[in-house]
């Protein structure tokens, strides 16, 4: 379910969202090809920190927000 009420009352509504399966697919498929990248390259550690550290950033900034 997209949304759940939390909590209503005559003029109240207090909506709250998780982050639904594709976003956590995404987290996990950006968060592997950062990984990847860096068990397969030949660059020194600190590009593939960096591959690591960029996917990790785009993949979090995909999750939905939780609320």
């Amino acid at each position: 379910m997209y949304m759940q009420v939390e909590r209503r009352t005559g003029t109240l509504l207090h909506l709250k969202r998780n982050p639904s399966i594709r976003s956590w697919s995404l987290l996990f498929g950006i968060s592997s090809v950062g990984l990847a990248a860096a068990y397969y390259s030949t660059d020194s550690w600190a590009w593939k920190m960096f591959y690591v550290a960029g996917c990790m950033f785009v993949a979090i900034q995909n999750l939905e927000d939780w609320e």
